[in-house]
C-alpha cells in the first residue's frame, strides 16, 4: 500500500473533502488519481463541500481554524530578525495541519524575514535556540 493512500485511509469523510478542496492541484497524476478513487470509493460530493461548514462542525482549539481537522504536525523553520546590518537566524516551532497545510502562527505574524528594534534584536539573541 502506498503512502498516499495509506494517509487516504486515515482520513474521515470531511478531511477528504477538505484534503481535496485545499490541496489537490498540489499533487501528479497518479496522486491525483488514488485521491480520485477514494473520494469515489465513498461516494463523497467534492461539489457540496463547503470549509465553514467544516470548520462549524470543529470549533475547538484541537480542531484547524481552517478545514476543521484534528490533524497536525509540528514543523521547524527558520526565521531571521534583522537589526541595521546584522541578523539572526532563529528556529521556530509552528504547528501545521496535515489535510490544508494551514498554520495560524504563520497566518498572524511570520513573514520569514522581519525587522526589530535594538532591544528587540538582543532579546532574540539571547533567546534563540542552538
Amino acid at each position: 500500500m502506498s503512502k498516499v493512500q495509506q494517509f487516504l485511509d486515515e482520513l474521515t469523510d470531511n478531511e477528504l473533502l477538505g484534503f481535496f478542496h485545499f490541496r489537490y492541484s498540489e499533487f501528479l497524476q497518479g496522486s491525483k488519481d488514488k485521491i480520485d478513487a477514494e473520494i469515489q470509493k465513498r461516494r463523497l460530493n467534492v461539489e457540496a463541500f463547503d470549509p465553514s461548514v467544516a470548520r462549524s462542525d470543529h470549533s475547538d482549539e484541537k480542531n484547524c481554524p481552517r478545514c476543521g481537522s484534528s490533524k497536525f504536525y509540528n514543523s521547524t523553520e527558520i526565521e531571521t530578525i534583522t537589526y541595521s546590518y546584522a541578523s539572526v537566524d532563529i528556529k521556530t516551532d509552528y504547528k501545521t495541519c496535515l489535510v490544508c497545510l494551514y498554520c495560524e502562527e504563520k497566518d498572524v505574524g511570520f513573514n520569514g524575514n522581519r525587522n526589530v528594534s535594538g532591544f528587540g534584536f538582543i532579546r532574540a539573541l539571547i533567546n534563540r535556540r542552538k
